[in-house]
């Protein structure tokens, strides 16, 4: 965890997490996180609370430590805005996303991350555009 995905986490009251093979999300809270972070990964230990009843009721039996996806929405430090793939075209060497009013922005794709993508807008783009599928 970076600083502003450690902010984030901590100022958190509740959180839902994924487990494998689980077919919704589960609430639960955070119980520690730890102060030092591996110094090869530059991973935290965090762990979660999760009701005993809930877990049962979705994954079944389990002892000791749960591996779990936990999705944290934080700001991108490259000011880049999260949208589905599906909203972005390609013509030649250049990535589009059309406007509600029709418009089509050039964007930067910063990463791909498979149904969905990080881009990055054209300066001046306004917080409010919204975007439609082209």
């Amino acid at each position: 965890l970076g600083a502003e995905e450690l902010a984030a986490l901590r100022g958190r009251t509740s959180l839902t997490v994924r487990p494998p093979g689980a077919d919704e999300p589960i609430p639960c809270r955070v119980h520690t996180i730890s102060s030092e972070h591996d110094p090869s990964t530059l991973k935290r230990r965090v762990e979660l609370e999760i009701e005993a009843d809930v877990l049962r009721r979705v994954i079944g039996e389990c002892s000791g430590g749960l591996e779990v996806e936990l999705e944290l929405n934080v700001p991108d430090r490259s000011g880049g805005v999260l949208v589905p793939v599906s909203f972005i075209s390609r013509r030649y060497e250049q990535s589009f996303v059309r406007c509600s009013d029709g418009r089509d922005l050039p964007v930067t794709v910063l990463r791909d991350l498979g149904d969905r993508a990080l881009l990055l807008l054209p300066v001046g783009t306004a917080a409010d555009t919204t975007l439609v599928l082209p």
